[in-house]
């Protein structure tokens, strides 16, 4: 679904301009041993890069340094310009999303509102630099209350679901005085497999627990209770890129660094409630 309102956002901007968008991804995972993560991420070895004009990289989606380091020295070799999604490199443009200000929103909304003190951060990957800015900002939240965080609470489950259920039944299936304030998790999928897992033990939400997501999935909005999220604005992450890369190919090669600015999506799993319509 981000990937799908990213390209919207490419096609918003170059609709008229006759441009043809060739896309070429891969399922690579964190949880998988590296040679199954190679062969998914050969498609990116396939193409003839000198064929294109120009490439928008989604680098925070590819799940792996080697094939983004490939793919930036395919696109030099071709002398193509390229503008990173969610990642940088030294002499190209790049769109990024402000990830720490929207989840510091969310967690200071918990803290001021909701009264949360202890929580559990149900993490992506350690090496995953979306996950550990959400990670930083709920410690800052905390320190900012004169509150404590607990580096024993946080679940690495390497975006994987089925870990994070593991893990809830596991630990909370008898001991219901053990549950924290609030699961806040570092997307929407693991959030809702929070929820789901909880409430097949018998937990209503946000009565016995709060929990929260990221990313503004319509899965996230329409679940019950609807997930208190943020929203990454992916298809305004698609239209920056494809304005900067338009500009690009017709010979503007400035480097440019934008930041889109995440916003808080407040649902029924905190308490509160969200019209996914609603006016900005």
């Amino acid at each position: 679904e981000n990937l799908d309102n990213f390209i919207l956002g490419i096609e918003d901007y170059i609709k008229d301009d006759g441009v043809d968008i060739f896309i070429f991804t891969s399922h690579s995972s964190f949880s998988v041993n590296s040679a199954i993560i190679d062969a998914e991420n050969s498609i990116y070895t396939m193409p003839d890069y000198s064929i294109f004009d120009a490439a928008i990289v989604y680098g925070s989606g590819l799940n792996s340094d080697k094939a983004l380091k490939q793919i930036i020295d395919n696109c030099r070799k071709a002398n193509i310009p390229i503008v990173l999604k969610g990642d940088s490199a030294e002499g190209f443009s790049s769109v990024m999303v402000d990830n720490y200000a929207g989840m510091r929103e969310l967690c200071d909304h918990l803290i001021e509102k909701h009264n949360v003190k202890d929580t559990v951060f149900v993490a992506g990957a350690k090496e995953n630099e979306d996950s550990n800015q959400r990670l930083q900002a709920l410690k800052d939240s905390l320190e900012a209350h004169n509150l404590e965080f607990d580096d024993n609470n946080i679940v690495w489950a390497d975006w994987e679901t089925m870990l994070v259920r593991a893990h809830i039944l596991e630990h909370y299936s008898t001991h219901r005085e053990k549950l924290p304030d609030a699961f806040i998790c570092a997307n929407d999928p693991m959030a809702l497999y929070t929820l789901l897992t909880l409430q097949s033990l018998g937990y209503e939400m946000p009565r016995d627990v709060i929990v929260t997501g990221y990313d503004n999935l319509n899965d996230a909005i329409l679940f019950y209770p609807s997930v208190s999220t943020v929203d990454q604005r992916y298809r305004d992450q698609g239209y920056a890129c494809a304005e900067i890369i338009m500009r690009q190919i017709a010979g503007d090669r400035t480097i440019e660094n934008k930041i889109i600015p995440s916003k808080v999506r407040l649902g029924e799993s905190c308490g509160c409630s969200y019209c996914k319509g609603e006016k900005e």
